[in-house]
């Protein structure tokens, strides 16, 4: 059986004996492995009593300040109430008056912005038809200088121009049947 040092062991089996406790003083006297006398034991027990009293006594202490607490939660939320109303009160006003506001700036922004929009697409619609004016009179001036190229050459070369026309169509035949055949 092997023995620790006593500057080792627990305080609670083995106590200081510069203790002035009563009880604990004879247990510095006990040899290790011996039962404890029942006067340490009912020391022991006291101890735990009188810590059990302390413990009850915070316990009530802080229960008797929750109970105050709680009594005056319904002064409080009172109070409270109050002063929330008023501020919602406040605070609804002013949101009601910053919406207006919001409102009628809208409403002049859209206003606006209709005004703006039915300037540009007017502006729009004039220069569209300026363009497709510009374009339908270039086409008509291509149209009739292909016209008068195709009169200027086949009054000039017409036997060239008949056999360019037949090889022409020479060629779109024999591609045309070639494409049938291959089609199936």
């Amino acid at each position: 059986m092997t023995h620790e040092p006593v500057s080792t062991l627990n305080s609670e089996v083995w106590p200081d004996p510069s203790s002035t406790n009563p009880h604990t003083a004879s247990a510095a006297s006990r040899l290790p492995g011996t039962p404890p006398k029942e006067d340490e034991a009912l020391g022991r027990q006291m101890e735990r009593e009188q810590q059990m009293y302390e413990i009850a006594g915070q316990i009530g202490t802080i229960l008797g300040k929750a109970v105050k607490g709680m009594r005056d939660i319904p002064d409080r939320v009172r109070k409270g109430l109050h002063l929330v109303k008023g501020q919602a009160r406040e605070r609804a006003g002013s949101a009601t008056d910053a919406a207006s506001d919001l409102a009628q700036s809208m409403t002049e922004r859209i206003s606006s912005l209709r005004q703006e929009a039915s300037q540009t697409a007017a502006q729009w619609k004039e220069k569209a038809g300026q363009r497709a004016g510009e374009i339908n009179e270039l086409a008509g001036d291509q149209i009739t200088e292909a016209r008068n190229r195709v009169a200027r050459v086949t009054r000039e070369n017409p036997i060239q121009m008949i056999m360019g026309l037949a090889a022409a169509s020479f060629i779109i035949g024999f591609g045309l049947s070639l494409w049938r055949s291959n089609r199936g």
